[in-house]
């Protein structure tokens, strides 16, 4: 078995599994096996963090140029020379969730039979279980971009001006990117465990990396304010959850819905609910649960999505949570502006693997 990791939580990896480096550079104090054939370039790696932290262009490079000259079975070969027989863990620096080379890495392998998971503590509880990075395969057999994908095509450029504005500040935006996707996945998954009655929903702050005592305030904050909300809004709405973490997928995306709930003017219909702790309400958020709509209905029939609804956990003490809900028969512009962006996207992808054959390069 392959698994994959970082470095921090590689310290907590049972006896068994055997955690191999794979980044240009190792901690300092690494004792492991080091795989250095499938390390980023320094090439890619600044143009990646010079060039608007671009995703697309990156894992584009990276299969080129260091996947593309090797051969996975061979690959697993050696790391399994490297472990004496034993499971691997694959090792770099970004936390679990974070776009990373090592997410790019487990794809590949997927894509050649082998069977790749992020490694997760035994019993953990949290939002990612150990089930492997998702690529979704349609009904033919293909490969088909995710929902993800194409909604970052439109935040791109506000983060890059948010980042110059924390650096203006001090502030590392990358470690900030960080400690806010921490504390809203950890969020996340306690209030989608308590609405699974097979789960316990644990307040798991090592689980997420969170340890600074601001932190954990603000993930007090935003449960405090939800459950209080939860329980006005209960009064006036049914609020039956029908599945969690639903994967959909159709001829050309896909994607995996984090909540769904019984329709409340229709129970056999869905009302999609995504959880979120950002500060305010963004159009991507709604972008990506008409996508979902559109992709259910694709797979499941039409007239199945009563609406969408998106709830705001404020990290605020004693702030109101708020949510908004668009009906089904609103969410025709959305789609329209999701497919739009489908469209960009799939174009930008296809000139960006076309770029050196149709381009000349002048080097002196």
């Amino acid at each position: 078995m392959i698994y994959t990791t970082y470095y921090a939580a590689a310290r907590k990896l049972p006896k068994d599994i055997v955690p191999v480096a794979i980044s240009t550079k190792v901690p300092e104090e690494w004792k492991g096996p080091v795989y250095r054939p499938l390390a980023p370039s320094g090439s890619i790696f600044w143009q990646y963090k010079r060039q608007g932290q671009d995703e697309e262009l990156y894992t584009q490079r990276f299969r080129r140029e260091v996947l593309g000259v090797l051969d996975p079975h061979q690959v697993v070969r050696e790391l399994m020379e490297l472990s004496g027989g034993k499971d691997v863990a694959l090792c770099c620096y970004e936390r679990t969730g974070s776009f990373c080379h090592r997410t790019i890495v487990a794809d590949w392998l997927g894509e050649a039979g082998y069977d790749v998971s992020e490694w997760k503590k035994k019993g953990s509880k949290g939002k990612n279980d150990v089930r492997g990075y998702r690529y979704y395969i349609n009904a033919d057999g293909e490969k088909v971009m995710r929902v993800s994908d194409v909604i970052k095509m439109i935040g791109k450029e506000s983060l890059m001006v948010w980042a110059n504005m924390l650096g203006l500040k001090g502030i590392d935006y990358k470690e900030e990117l960080d400690r806010t996707a921490n504390i809203g996945s950890l969020c996340h998954s306690v209030v989608e465990n308590y609405f699974n009655p097979k789960r316990m929903a644990f307040v798991d702050y090592e689980e997420f990396g969170i340890d600074d005592p601001d932190d954990v305030q603000e993930v007090n904050n935003a449960l405090d304010n939800f459950f209080d909300w939860f329980e006005e809004f209960s009064k006036h709405r049914r609020y039956h959850v029908k599945f969690t973490e639903q994967v959909v997928v159709g001829k050309e995306l896909g994607g995996t819905i984090d909540c769904g709930i019984d329709g409340w003017e229709d129970p056999d219909k869905v009302i999609f609910v995504d959880y979120k702790t950002a500060k305010d309400f963004f159009l991507t958020q709604f972008l990506q649960l008409a996508a979902y709509a559109m992709l259910y209905e694709e797979v499941h029939g039409p007239d199945t999505v009563e609406g969408v609804m998106v709830i705001l956990m404020s990290k605020k003490k004693n702030k109101k949570t708020r949510a908004r809900f668009i009906s089904r028969k609103d969410l025709d512009p959305f789609i329209v502006c999701f497919q739009c962006l489908f469209d960009v996207t799939r174009g930008v992808n296809i000139l960006t693997a076309s770029l050196p054959e149709l381009s000349q390069i002048f080097e002196y």
